[in-house]
Order: structure tokens, then sequence, then C-alpha cells
């Protein structure tokens, strides 16, 4: 169940940020630059991510279990790195370890790290729930 939760979580926070991504690569990024484009993103991304895992949740019939949620939360975290440098290296011409590289920089920085934020949502929403 966590394994199919995970899955439709990933792809789906995958193609609203590949979405978001377009809009913040062309529109945003060029007036403010790199970093605060990235900056203005994460929030959006977070808030839509939180309502996709719980919907992923509740459609995949995800146990409230902690290894069911963290396993959710990594098959989606792992979907959605591996579908990232799928397209840098498809579509961006990228070699992986350019990829990897430019994961240290700034702007990649701080989506990492809220890709790692919301991996663990599906364990937050777990704990939530179970304090109500």
């Amino acid at each position: 169940m966590g394994v199919f939760g995970g899955v439709a979580y990933g792809a789906i926070v995958f193609a609203v940020g590949f979405a978001a991504g377009a809009l913040r690569l062309f529109l945003l990024a060029p007036r403010v630059g790199a970093v605060a484009a990235v900056a203005i993103e994460a929030p959006f991304m977070l808030v839509v991510a939180w309502f996709v895992s719980s919907w992923a949740s509740q459609r995949f019939r995800v146990p409230a279990t902690h290894g069911a949620r963290i396993t959710m939360g990594l098959v989606g975290f792992v979907l959605l790195q591996g579908l990232e440098l799928t397209l840098a290296v498809l579509a961006f011409q990228r070699t992986a370890l350019n990829y990897i590289d430019g994961l240290l920089q700034l702007p990649a920085l701080i989506g990492v790290v809220a890709q790692v934020i919301i991996a663990v949502f599906p364990v937050l929403q777990r704990t939530r729930s179970q304090m109500r």
C-alpha cells in the first residue's frame, strides 16, 4: 500500500513541480534571480505536496503505521529524484555526474531540502491524525 501511495505521491509532485519549475525558470528567475525564485517556489511546492500526500494516503489506503508511511515517503522521494535525474539527462543533455554536482549549488540545495521535507510528510500526517 505504501509503495503505490508513494508512486502516486512522487509522480504528482513531480508533475506539479515540472510546471512550477518552468514558470520559475522562464518567468520568475530572470526577474529576481535563481535563489530567490527557488525560495519563492519551495513553499508553494510544500503546500501542494502536503495535500497530495494526504490524498495519496487516503486513495491508496496507506496504513497509519510508521513503516507504511516511511515507505510511502521514501518511494515518493526516490521516484522524484529519479525523474528529475532522467529529465536532466534526456531533456537538458546533462550527465548524471553533472546533475549531482549541480545539487551542491544553493538553488538546487534549497530544492533538495524541500524534497526531503516532502518525503517526511506522510509520517507527519500519520502522527497528526493520531493526535486528534
